[in-house]
Formats: C-alpha cells, sequence, structure tokens
C-alpha cells in the first residue's frame, strides 16, 4: 500500500507492466565522442520507453534530458543552461501523474557559490512546458524531487542563501520546499545550524497522511551524523534526528517508505571502521515513522575493505529492499585503472541480505535504480570501462529481469559480502528553522544527440498481441484479459460495437447466444500488433424455482418448477442446511423461518442459470397483520400486562433485513431489535423504563427489496 516511490508514477505504470509475461533485459551505454555525459537519475516511462537526466560536456557542463523509446534508442535530448558538475551528483527525473516529465537540476557554478536549483517540466515528446529556478545569491543546491500524494511537489537539497548560515560561503542548511503543478512554492523550511553544513538528499511521502522524510547529512557534535527530517504535509516540523556516531562519518543519501508503512533510508558509515578518514560501507535502516527509532541497522561488509557508498534504495513486488551502490571493493573483479563498479543488493524486510552482485568492473558512478511492478527494475549510471579509445564517461541504462538478471557483464558477489547488525547513536540535534526562497522563470535549452548506442545485451520480445476470456454464457460478464508479449502499454478492443481503447482487462456482456468477433490491438511504444478471435456464446438453460409459498411453522414446501430445468442437467440449491436434498430438481424445504432459495441450473462446462424462490413462515399465534402490508410502528404503547398493546412491534413486511433501535431522551439505547418478531416490552435492563417520549430509528427491506428508513418519536404510557 505504501510502495511511496512507485507513486510518482500515479498508476501509470501500473497499467503498463500488468503483463508479466514479457521479460525485458537489456545493458547499454550511450556514446558521446565530443566530451562526457553523465547521468544521476534514469525512470521507466509510461509509453513504454525512458528518461534520464544527468550533465552533458558539450563543451561546457549542461543541464541534460533525454528521452529513449522502449528499446533503449534515443527519442530525443535536450540540454538546458551550464551547470557544474562539482556537488551536483543528487539529480532527479520523475513521470508527473499528468503524463510530463519533470526534472530537478542546478543552474551555475558551485565554485563561483551562485549554484540555485531548477525545475524543467517537458512532455514526453520533448516540448517544454516551463523551467523555474529556486534559490538566491549563494549555492542553493536542489537534490530530490517527489510528487505528492495531492498532485503538488516537494523538493530537497541544501542552501547557503537562507536559514542559520544565510550568505554563508561554506555552510548550508537543509531545506525542504512545497511546490504546485506550476512549479510555485507553496512552502519552504530550512533546517540547520550556523557555520555547519547540513544538508538534506532524499525525499519520501507517507501518502496516507502527507508526512514528508528526508534524509541526509547533519554535523552533530562536530561529526557528520546521517540525518532524518518529518514534516507534516504543511511543513510543521515533527521531528528531526540524527544517526551515527562520534568521531565517525555517516551519510544518507536515499529515503523510501516500505510495503508496511515503515521507513527505510540507506547511505555510507564509517561506524564499523577505525574513525571517520577510514573507507565508508553501504548501510540500511529502518525506523519507526512515528518516532523515528530505530526497528533495525544493517551494515554491507564486502570482503575486502574499499570505499563503498549506498545511492538509492527501492521496493519490490515481494516487500524486499534494493539498493544500489557505487563499490571500489570486491577488487577480485577489478579491471582497468579505476576501481569503481555498479553493485546491487537485495535485502529482506527483516535486514537480511539475498542477493549482491556487481553489473561491471570499473570506472562506474552514482548508480539509482527504479522497481518496477512487475518485478523488473530500471538500473543507471555511468561508466567509463566501455569508452574506446578510453575516457570519457557514457551514460549507463541497465533492465534487470527476474531475480535482477540482465544478461551480461555480471558478477555473483554474494560469497564476498557480510551483513551484520551494529549500534548507532540516535541524536536530538539542535536546530534552527528559516525560510525565505523565492522563484524565478528561465528560459533556452539546446537539442543533443549521441553519436551511437553500444548494446552489450538485449533480451527484449516482439510485440505479440494475444488475450484470453473465462466465460462463453450470454447475458453474464465476459472477462477479457491481455496475455501479449512485448509490454504494450496501450490496448484497443472491439466486442463488435466499434473500437475503444481500454485497459489490459475489460468486461463485455453479449445478450444473445452467437460467434462474435473480438480483437485486441496493442502498442508498445515501439509498434503495434493485433490479434482476433471467435468467441462463440451459448445460452444457459432455463431455470424455475417455483411460485413463492406461505407456510405456517412446522409445516414444509417442495420447491421447484414442473421441470425446475432440463433433464441430466446439475441442480444446486442454496440455503442447502433445511433442504433435504439440495442436489435434487424438487427438494423439500422445512425452514423455521422465513428463507428465500436459489437454484443453479448447469452443465458440465456449461453456462449456469439460476431462480429463486420465497417461502414464507408464519407463526399460527402471529396475526397476518403483522407480517403483511404496509410498514407500520405504532406512535404509543403501554406495557401495563393487560395483554393490550403491551408489546411495540413493527407491523408490514415480512422484512429479510430489519433493524429497529430505540433511545431514551438523552440518546442512551434502551432497546434493539434484528428480528421482527421480537418486539420491546417496555422494559430496560431488567427494570421497567420510564413513562414519556422514546426515539427510535428503522431500517428494513422487505423480501420484495423494498427499502424502508425511517425514524420518529413515540411515546410509552401505563
Amino acid at each position: 500500500m505504501r510502495y511511496s516511490k512507485l507513486l510518482l508514477l500515479s498508476g501509470l505504470l501500473l497499467a503498463m507492466y500488468s503483463n508479466l509475461n514479457a521479460q525485458i533485459r537489456f545493458q547499454k551505454s550511450f556514446v558521446f565522442a565530443d566530451g562526457h555525459v553523465q547521468v544521476f537519475s534514469s525512470i521507466a516511462t509510461s509509453d513504454g520507453g525512458y528518461a534520464m537526466a544527468g550533465l552533458a560536456e558539450v563543451p561546457e557542463n549542461k543541464m541534460l534530458l533525454v528521452k529513449l523509446d522502449c528499446n533503449g534508442n534515443q527519442d530525443w535530448a535536450l540540454t538546458f543552461a551550464n551547470s557544474s558538475s562539482v556537488n551536483n551528483v543528487n539529480l532527479k527525473v520523475i513521470e508527473t501523474a499528468d503524463g510530463n516529465l519533470l526534472m530537478l537540476h542546478n543552474v551555475g557554478d558551485y565554485f563561483l557559490n551562485n549554484m540555485n536549483a531548477v525545475l524543467i517540466s517537458c512532455g514526453l515528446n520533448g516540448t517544454v512546458n516551463w523551467q523555474k529556478s529556486y534559490g538566491g545569491n549563494r549555492n542553493d543546491i536542489g537534490r530530490d524531487l517527489i510528487q505528492l500524494s495531492d498532485g503538488n511537489f516537494a523538493i530537497c537539497g541544501g542552501t547557503s542563501s537562507y536559514g542559520s548560515d544565510a550568505g554563508s560561503n561554506a555552510y548550508s542548511d537543509a531545506f525542504i520546499m512545497k511546490l504546485d503543478a506550476g512549479g510555485e512554492i507553496i512552502w519552504d523550511k530550512t533546517f540547520g545550524t550556523n557555520s555547519n553544513i547540513d544538508d538534506a538528499l532524499a525525499l519520501a511521502e507517507d501518502a496516507d497522511n502527507g508526512k514528508i522524510y528526508a534524509t541526509g547529512r547533519y554535523i552533530t557534535n562536530g561529526t557528520f551524523y546521517s540525518l532524518l527530517i518529518n514534516v507534516d504535509a504543511s511543513g510543521e516540523l515533527l521531528w528531526l534526528k540524527s544517526y551515527g556516531k562520534d568521531n565517525h562519518r555517516n551519510y544518507g543519501f536515499d529515503v523510501m517508505l516500505d510495503a508496511v508503512g515503515s521507513v527505510a533510508f540507506t547511505g555510507s558509515t564509517t561506524n564499523y571502521r577505525a574513525d571517520f578518514t577510514s573507507n565508508s560501507d553501504p548501510f540500511v535502516i529502518r525506523i519507526n515513522p512515528t518516532t523515528g527509532d530505530t526497528l533495525w541497522t544493517r551494515i554491507i561488509l564486502p570482503s575486502d575493505d574499499f570505499s563503498d557508498n549506498a545511492s538509492s534504495i527501492d521496493v519490490d513486488t515481494d516487500g524486499n529492499y534494493l539498493i544500489s551502490a557505487a563499490v571500489m571493493s570486491y577488487s577480485a573483479f577489478t579491471q582497468g585503472f579505476v576501481p569503481n563498479k555498479h553493485a546491487i543488493y537485495r535485502m529482506s524486510q527483516g535486514g537480511n541480505l539475498q542477493l549482491a552482485k556487481i553489473l561491471n568492473t570499473g570506472g562506474s558512478h552514482y548508480p539509482s535504480l527504479q522497481a518496477l511492478p512487475n518485478g523488473d527494475v530500471v538500473y543507471s549510471g555511468f561508466s567509463n570501462q566501455y569508452t574506446v579509445p578510453c575516457c570519457n564517461f557514457e551514460p549507463l541504462l541497465i533492465r534487470l529481469g527476474p531475480n535482477l538478471q540482465s544478461g551480461c557483464n555480471e558478477n555473483d558477489v554474494f560469497s564476498f559480502t557480510d551483513n551484520i547488525q551494529s549500534a548507532w547513536q540516535v541524536q536530538d540535534p539542535p536546530y534552527e528553522i528559516g525560510s525565505g526562497f523565492g522563484a524565478s522563470d528561465i528560459t533556452g535549452f539546446d537539442d543533443f544527440t549521441f553519436d551511437s548506442v553500444n548494446t552489450f545485451c538485449s533480451d527484449i520480445p516482439p510485440l505479440t498481441a494475444n488475450f484470453n476470456w473465462d466465460n462463453f454464457c450470454a447475458g453474464q460478464p465476459i472477462n477479457f484479459e491481455d496475455s501479449s508479449e512485448g509490454s504494450p502499454i496501450t490496448w484497443t478492443w472491439d466486442f463488435g460495437n466499434g473500437p475503444f481503447e481500454g485497459s489490459a482487462e475489460e468486461s463485455f456482456v453479449f445478450g444473445e447466444s452467437g460467434t462474435y468477433p473480438v480483437s485486441l490491438t496493442v502498442n508498445n511504444g515501439c509498434g503495434m500488433d493485433q490479434i482476433s478471435f471467435d468467441v462463440i456464446v451459448q445460452e444457459g438453460p432455463f431455470a424455475d424455482a417455483g411460485f413463492d409459498q406461505t407456510i405456517f411453522a412446522g409445516e414444509s414446501a417442495m420447491l421447484g418448477g414442473d421441470p425446475t430445468g432440463p433433464d441430466g442437467f446439475f441442480f444446486s440449491w442454496e440455503p442447502a442446511q433445511s433442504l433435504d436434498d439440495p442436489s435434487s430438481a424438487n427438494p423439500l424445504a422445512s425452514p423455521s423461518q422465513t428463507t428465500l432459495y436459489t437454484v443453479t441450473v448447469n452443465e458440465l462446462e456449461g453456462c449456469p442459470s439460476e431462480s429463486s424462490i420465497l417461502i414464507t413462515v408464519i407463526d399460527p399465534e402471529i396475526p397476518d397483520s403483522l407480517v403483511y402490508g404496509e410498514y407500520f410502528l405504532p406512535n404509543i404503547f403501554s406495557p401495563n400486562d393487560d395483554l393490550l398493546n403491551d408489546v411495540l412491534l413493527v407491523y408490514g413486511g415480512p422484512y429479510k433485513e430489519f433493524n429497529l433501535e430505540i433511545f431514551d431522551r438523552w440518546g442512551a439505547m434502551v432497546f434493539k431489535s434484528t428480528d421482527q418478531m421480537q418486539g420491546w416490552d417496555g422494559n430496560h435492563r431488567g427494570q421497567a423504563a420510564q413513562t414519556g417520549v422514546y426515539f427510535y430509528q428503522f431500517t428494513g427491506i422487505t423480501f420484495w427489496d423494498e427499502g424502508i428508513e425511517t425514524k420518529g418519536n413515540l411515546t410509552l404510557i401505563r
């Protein structure tokens, strides 16, 4: 219920990946000979393709947004204003609920202390909708972007223009900002302490209550601790905590809500090593979302000690955690002079490591991952391992299928990996809260084109239309379900009344028997395919339960018509408890109370038919007027044991659903009945109720499905 990372797609990908048969897997790099291209965020898009956000050196570094088709080939790419490559590695692209791409980036030069966060909105076709910049006259760096459950957006990062370090050239406060659909600021908050580096690096939302969580880094006791901020939907701080160890170095790089509503965040830590100068290790911490207390902590330890940093976390369809990391460890697998490798880990919700693998053997940095609703994973980063000639950085895009397999450039390192519990210090550090951000429009962009795409391995099933259905009976809904291969994203059905664009599952009723051509056309963003089947629709047998009957209590009644159904068919009566033979065409019923019986007539693998009969049971001591006729409730009764009007009863019906409630003048319930034959005798808790006015409510449904809902006053006299 809480797969918060998937909330960004607002259901767009749920339809796209409803077909679990297709298993897309590939590894690709994107070649640009004239300079470095670095990608820090990649996603699957609702049109079957992908989007990537990063930096392109053309020749200065510029903000880059790339759109790929379903085969991983370039649809379009745009560069925007100049951007620094220093301290600018937490970029983000998402697809919004209205089907646009939204990219968080940063414009300016870090060393000139003039970077500002930027949001850029583009259509999936490459149309630029708007661009906005956020910040002041110092470095104000955006780090993460999410769409909120109310349709608005939130970004986070670090600011030197606002908060306790306003105007600083070296220090910063963490910030969280809420924006409307057009990028205008709804509220902004800064959190930090003066003359310290405090930074928010990632966001997640609890969609059930609108609470926002931000992780990052925060100076505590003179040391970098991992940060976790919890604010409500209005930006009011609920709590701020730091997690780490004195004289050590801890960064929180990503955060999420898991499948059961706990918060999990990941990053890098030196807690297992000597001190803050040591090499770092990836960590995962799961916390109570209300208090911030740790539920468990894990440090992932490769068998050799080099610098390793977890950079993103998501949750798969089984509730397991998926973690991406840039690792220098696993040195036995390193090729070339740059040991950085891309790694992926899978961990259970309880913190047990299940899988560890590396996806290349060197030259690779800053990976991110996105778990898809069908169990696949989109994994990206950049590397110079595959550059010929060496050594420009090239974006990598990897599609992992079942059990996180891509088909090439993989090494299983589970046996080289440990996963330990560790003690963390959880602090309530001091903080100051501020605000003050402004927004301004910016313009300008240019086209960009990669020289080529290297495909190291690829298994992309061709698009093949197919569907199945679950019924063949006239007058009943028949459910049609897409079973196409090749990950379709649109479905056009035709049930003989004209084509329409629907979903992967549709239902249709054919009123008469016959043969009907049904067709399905599917599109996966790269191509189309169509298939048609003749659907043979059959009539069901005619079922006749017989005429309604009235009997006195203790009598029996024969059910079923003459005949109840065709010879040789199967009969099933419900409820069966008061019948002598519920599989007979004409069973004998002996109900103790009024009962509606239903018979289902069916042939093996045939279409069923149903019919019902009402057997009304009359107590011979109760006059017919009580249970037949219009609804009537006396507005006065006298429970004085004179045998006249001693019990308050509801007349009419009879009722298959019955609820009578009576309250005194203070609103306390004095009587309740769900049985028409059980009336109020004027007593409450064994004592005679006081005379006076009472209030009643009555709801009922007759056996003819006539509903009654009424209320009013009645008077008790003695």
